[in-house]
């Protein structure tokens, strides 16, 4: 059957388009009223309404709830290989999804839980048990009005990536539009991480770190390509990947997690600059060359963990496209994730959630391979951890990934 598309909200004016298909939005950060995406995002009345980002709208103070959206339907058949959740998934996706999977041709949707097992955690086949600890939920302020100098609250998602180098640093993947916002030119302020968010004992997200299993981390600075910055979306869409960078002491609040350590207590997982496999005819699905599975924590299941999963393809030359993926606001920066060639690792991190359509299923993450976000990425390993007392809206570097490390 086909898969069942999440419920949208249309956006509230639409442009008329002389295009087949509506023109990629960014995923949205969430704030109302929204003003850009359909879902539930707040972005500067200035971008075209027919865009969104995966950055989720998010109220503050985070007390307010959301109505959930309407249960997905099930396939009345599972094939026999699809893997079954259970355990603590019935109880996170009780209001919004029945415990098990919708199939849909070589698509798999559902909500990412943790199975358990005589009270400890089993390994749930995809993604690896790894990826539960390391990926989270980031909470960030961005500058709404530099007229009036008012700041918004909006929620994405990051991934903590694997540092051999360490250098009293843990790394957070993520998506640039949740670390510099490319309209009021303005670093994020105010971020909170916090991995493994889904397990929860609180509500949802809120600022209390003490019911999160793991507790928060605040991140001292942001880094992204400086083409990111002096565009806007969408002629800076192949950019839109960063990363926040955490001091190893001092930056931990809340639940004690064994280590002031971002990466010694959460994991990472690695983040591959190769091109992954994509357009694989010889095989379709689970299994498949190009399988590739894009997660996030989309706010309007908050705070279920949410992933879709299919074979990989190109949208252009700079972004990759997952064509049925119904991942929505709050899930931006989310990890995409393919099984590695690389001996002793299961999956890597090959790109982060970006945008999508406002009318269609289907999400796009900008391609590491093009030779641009390793450059990035090894700056945000070295960069001077001071760069993290500037001003509000300026905590942060962008970079030329050929430059040296500030």
């Amino acid at each position: 059957p086909p898969c069942p598309s999440p419920p949208r909200v249309p956006p509230p004016q639409r442009l008329p388009l002389p295009l087949l298909q509506p023109p990629p939005r960014l995923l949205p950060r969430v704030q109302p009223p929204p003003r850009l995406l359909p879902l539930q995002p707040r972005l500067p009345a200035t971008r075209p309404t027919s865009w969104r980002t995966t950055r989720g709208p998010k109220e503050a103070p985070f007390r307010r709830r959301l109505v959930p959206p309407p249960p997905r339907p099930l396939a009345s058949t599972p094939p026999a290989s699809a893997p079954l959740l259970s355990g603590i998934c019935a109880l996170q996706a009780a209001a919004q999804l029945t415990p098990g999977v919708v199939w849909c041709g070589v698509v798999w949707c559902g909500v990412v839980c943790v199975p358990r097992v005589g009270g400890q955690r089993s390994r749930l086949p995809p993604p690896p048990l790894a990826l539960f600890l390391a990926a989270g939920r980031i909470y960030f302020e961005m500058l709404t009005d530099p007229d009036s100098g008012s700041w918004g609250g909006y929620v994405c998602s990051g991934t903590v990536a694997t540092d051999p180098e360490n250098n009293e640093r843990s790394v957070i993947v993520t998506a640039a539009h949740c670390i510099f916002d490319d309209v009021s030119k303005a670093f994020a302020r105010n971020v909170l991480f916090i991995p493994n968010q889904a397990e929860t004992s609180g509500g949802g997200t809120d600022f209390d770190c003490s019911n999160d299993p793991l507790g928060c981390w605040a991140p001292a600075f942001g880094v992204v390509d400086v083409e990111w910055t002096t565009r806007t979306f969408p002629s800076n869409a192949k950019w839109d990947y960063g990363f926040y960078v955490v001091e190893t002491s001092g930056a931990h609040l809340g639940t004690d997690a064994g280590s002031d350590s971002l990466e010694v207590a959460a994991g990472s997982m690695a983040v591959s600059f190769a091109s992954p496999k994509f357009d694989d005819a010889s095989a379709m699905g689970e299994g498949a060359a190009d399988y590739a599975r894009a997660l996030g924590y989309s706010y309007s299941h908050d705070p279920s963990f949410m992933f879709c999963a299919q074979d990989l393809t190109l949208y252009s030359a700079t972004n990759w496209w997952l064509s049925s993926c119904g991942l929505s606001g709050g899930a931006s920066g989310g990890p995409w994730l393919q099984a590695s060639s690389t001996p002793g690792e299961e999956k890597h991190i090959f790109s982060v959630n970006s945008w999508g359509f406002t009318s269609l299923p289907g999400m796009a993450g900008p391609r590491f391979d093009a030779g641009f976000a390793q450059g990035v990425w090894e700056i945000a390993k070295c960069a001077d951890l001071a760069v993290g007392d500037a001003d509000e809206g300026k905590q942060g570097l962008a970079v030329s990934p050929a430059s040296a490390c500030p």
